[in-house]
């Protein structure tokens, strides 16, 4: 998601801005809504630095788990039937990452639940799980792998 994103107050007053239900996913919901009303511009300069500290929102694996999964199917809920299969792929997508948040925390049960819903939506997702321990070893050597 972005960090930094410049609106006009038209749209903004339009998508009706922030959801209240939402914590951690709410800039992610306010960014599809307003896709939907206006097309976005990238800027690829770097305009600001993300702080990674132990009490940073994105390492509560439940609240992300809530969160994200509330959004997505919030998003999928306003679209036509054309887009079912995006929804499965993003679901398993976003079950994934969940999976892989609950592994970095070492809560295995719960990783394992995350993993084996992300495999029942997409089968592709197997092999992604499969790459969880090479990750993880490679960010212990200080290398980034997507």
């Amino acid at each position: 998601t972005p960090s930094s994103v410049v609106v006009e107050r038209k749209l903004w007053n339009r998508s009706g801005g922030f959801d209240p239900d939402l914590s951690h996913s709410a800039d992610w919901d306010l960014w599809i809504r307003l896709a939907r009303l206006s097309p976005a511009t990238y800027v690829r300069e770097p305009l600001v630095r993300y702080r990674w500290h132990e009490t940073n929102m994105s390492r509560n694996a439940r609240l992300l788990e809530s969160d994200t999964l509330r959004c997505l199917n919030k998003a999928f809920e306003q679209e036509n039937s054309t887009l079912k299969n995006a929804r499965r792929k993003a679901l398993a997508r976003q079950w994934m990452v969940i999976a892989g948040c609950y592994f970095q925390a070492g809560e295995k049960k719960d990783f394992a639940r995350c993993a084996r819903e992300a495999v029942r939506l997409d089968p592709r997702q197997g092999a992604r799980l499969l790459s969880y321990p090479l990750r993880r070893v490679m960010r212990v050597l200080g290398k980034h792998s997507n």
